[in-house]
């Protein structure tokens, strides 16, 4: 007689579909990249990196980052300036960091072009130029891209190389919170809400800057606790006030 599994338990512990697909796709990648396919090599070092579906292995991330980078690949140029600037893998070399980023940027690569504007505005490690931050941010932006429909509001809110224009700020930031997701969909909707709490280029809502700045905390971005619990006060006074 041969002694079988329950169902249930034989579909438990043989549920390997996900697994063998996943091993798939990597092998699938790894010969794409073999052949020189420039987007395989960067997925590849991506996933390197990140240890996406393989063992997480820095230094092949950034060995595959800059194979790809050396042949003017703009993702991979702007991965391998992020891993320079924060010291990722390799040493802190902010020159380096530039350098790559500039080059995606003549590449047309839109996150590099918002990268790059933010050292031309703050004039670190560039001299500064907030032409230049205005010129790449508005390239950034132009092209959808969420941080430079961001920085380039933040440069409309202080009048950063452009004329203050609290309206234009307001339309760049809401682009960018329409996009609801992103690594900078938190500061979107913390900078829409600071619009409204203020009345800048909206009409002054506390209600709806609380609720923008409810969802920034619900995606993780700290400083909008801070705001949250002041305009909080601000609206329980005045609805005291109002009371009185």
């Amino acid at each position: 007689m041969v002694l079988k599994l329950k169902d249930d338990q034989v579909n438990k512990s043989f549920d390997f579909d996900d697994e063998i697909k996943n091993l798939e796709n990597m092998i699938e990648l790894h010969d794409k990249a073999k052949e020189g396919d420039l987007d395989a090599i960067f997925e590849l070092a991506e996933s390197y990196e990140f240890g996406i579906n393989i063992t997480k292995d820095i230094n092949k991330a950034i060995e595959l980052y800059t194979l790809a980078a050396n042949s003017d690949h703009s993702k991979s140029l702007v991965s391998l300036g992020w891993c320079y600037e924060h010291g990722n893998g390799v040493e802190v070399d902010m020159e380096q960091a530039i350098e790559l980023y500039t080059k995606a940027s003549d590449l047309g690569n839109h996150e590099a072009q918002s990268n790059l504007g933010f050292y031309y505005e703050m004039g670190t490690h560039v001299e500064k130029n907030l032409e230049k931050a205005i010129e790449l941010y508005t390239l950034s932006s132009n092209a959808g891209f969420q941080s430079g429909h961001i920085r380039l509001g933040i440069c409309y809110i202080k009048g950063l190389g452009v004329i203050k224009n609290y309206e234009k700020a307001v339309e760049l930031f809401s682009l960018a919170v329409e996009m609801d997701e992103g690594p900078n969909y938190g500061c979107a909707l913390f900078n829409l809400a600071r619009c409204y709490e203020y009345g800048l280029g909206v009409e002054y809502n506390l209600a709806e800057a609380l609720e923008l700045y409810s969802k920034a905390i619900n995606v993780g971005y700290e400083p909008a606790k801070q705001y949250f619990n002041q305009v909080y006060d601000k609206a329980n006074n005045i609805q005291k006030m109002q009371t009185f």
